[in-house]
């Protein structure tokens, strides 16, 4: 798509709007990688949004690094929420666990909103459990980041509707997840729905068709496509490489995978 059709559709379409802040790349941690800094800027000059970054992208180091910028600038307190079995890699105090250690920055988990409120620490975490039995009231943080975004791709689930209501409250929220499918454009729309983007009927009803094969079932409408991608693209981020972004995948590239297949002769059932 050339930059000049890009440009009459971003004059045709309602992109998401802008409401973060500015920051110097010189504000971040050294040791950031290009494409990690990149997305830091560019999610906080949204205040909302979605990163959609592939394993080993950095994801726990960007949602840290943004948590902390937001927190110095505005004060207050920022919460991470994540799975309970990954909680250990923003808080651990070991630098080769934890990335909060690794970068300076004391976390700690907590588990209701009187933990967080009498933390020595600026940046807390929590799970997504605790989230769900209305432990924690977003009004009172700075700023939330969710990590492991698959918790929202079922918009009827508790946990959603939990997470739906809370981030009405809070002006900074972003969404991190490593399995966003490019074939559930329904799942991107919930993102967006739950973030307060967009509402997710007059998405539904501005991009997409029934399915005249399969009932109950809503398709992206062949000419929205364009249209429809723009829009997600004003507010979301896709990452599986650095080169992705224009940067170098050295590092990141993993060594061709060699199969080996054995034959193994049972001659007794086990």
């Amino acid at each position: 798509m050339n930059q000049q059709y890009i440009d009459f559709l971003a004059s045709k379409i309602k992109v998401a709007s802008r409401n973060g802040i500015s920051c110097d790349v010189s504000e971040l941690h050294p040791s950031g990688k290009p494409h990690q800094n990149d997305i830091i800027l560019w999610s906080l000059e949204m205040g909302a949004a979605l990163i959609a970054a592939d394993t080993g992208m950095g994801k726990t180091h960007i949602g840290i690094e943004v948590m902390r910028i937001l927190q110095r600038r505005f004060g207050g307190k920022c919460l991470l929420v994540t799975e309970l079995g990954a909680a250990e890699t923003f808080v651990n105090e070991d630098p080769e666990v934890g990335e909060g250690a690794r970068l300076g920055i004391k976390l700690e988990y907590v588990t209701d909103q009187l933990e967080a409120k009498e933390s020595e620490c600026d940046l807390v975490v929590t799970n997504y459990e605790r989230v769900r039995m209305g432990q924690f009231d977003f009004s009172d943080f700075t700023a939330v980041w969710l990590d492991e975004g698959n918790y929202l791709k079922n918009m009827a689930s508790e946990t959603t509707d939990a997470l739906q209501r809370q981030l009405a409250n809070v002006k900074y929220k972003y969404v991190a997840t490593a399995t966003p499918s490019p074939n559930e454009t329904l799942e991107l729309v919930n993102y967006a729905h739950v973030m307060g983007i967009a509402d997710r009927g007059q998405i539904l009803t501005r991009f997409f068709q029934r399915n005249s094969i399969k009932a109950g079932e809503l398709t992206l409408h062949p000419q929205h496509e364009d249209d429809f991608w723009m829009w997600v693209y004003s507010w979301a981020v896709f990452i599986q490489r650095p080169s992705d972004l224009g940067y170098d995948d050295e590092g990141y590239a993993l060594s061709p995978l060699n199969v080996y297949w054995h034959e193994v002769k049972i001659t007794e059932v086990i």
